[in-house]
């Protein structure tokens, strides 16, 4: 969709350049409506899908597995950010409005990158859970969020890996405790909600399984 004038210069605010069926908890009258303007009353045919979930929950793994099948995917950029920062001998992660602002930033690129596309493309995480970062690190206006929403539809169903004690591991990149990983889910459960979007728990199974899960959801309307 078509950005107006307004919604490029809050979304230059936001990122510092420029550029349902389920309940709909805190910002409730923010999200009410939204998504069926944003998809133009079609978001289940919306083909960018969000996977998400904490860290080490699977994710990767997913998204790998899906690409194997032909799928466009798009990694997150936390943990790129992070390694990058190492690289240069700087600390892991900037202050969070710096760190929020420039994994927004670069979700949006992608989001953009992918404009053409009209086969599903799973995202890792993406803009809506980047807005989220940064609205918890400094709190926007309901103008502001109202006109990113509406910047970066997604399909209207988004799928979350729930914490996995049996696989979670630590590396450079990930470096918290697996409460921190439950702390991060119940987060996105609400964060999700709050802006319209339908949650669908992908199974704690191996990689194939969980993507058939995920495929057979898409193509059944179940998601």
């Amino acid at each position: 969709m078509r950005l107006s004038s307004s919604h490029g210069d809050a979304i230059a605010k936001i990122t510092g350049r420029r550029t349902s069926r389920c309940s709909r908890p805190g910002l409730a009258q923010l999200a009410s409506g939204l998504l069926s303007v944003a998809f133009g009353g079609a978001d289940t045919l919306m083909p960018r899908v969000i996977i998400t979930g904490g860290p080490g929950v699977g994710k990767t793994t997913l998204l790998a597995e899906l690409a194997a099948r032909g799928y466009a995917t798009v990694a997150e950029s936390a943990r790129a950010i992070i390694s990058e920062r190492r690289a240069q001998g700087q600390r892991p992660r900037p202050e969070p409005v710096a760190f929020a602002r420039e994994i927004l930033r670069r979700d949006t690129e992608k989001y953009h990158a992918h404009r053409g596309d009209s086969g599903w493309v799973f995202f890792d995480r993406g803009a809506i859970e980047a807005l989220g970062m940064l609205h918890e690190a400094m709190p926007l206006s309901v103008s502001e969020l109202d006109a990113a929403l509406r910047a970066y539809p997604f399909h209207s169903s988004v799928f979350i890996l729930p914490p996995w004690s049996g696989i979670y591991t630590t590396d450079a990149e990930r470096d918290h405790s697996f409460p921190w990983v439950e702390h991060v889910h119940n987060q996105l459960v609400r964060w999700y909600r709050s802006c319209g979007y339908c949650l669908c728990e992908v199974p704690r199974l191996p990689a194939a399984e969980r993507a058939e899960f995920v495929l057979r959801a898409l193509a059944h309307g179940d998601a």
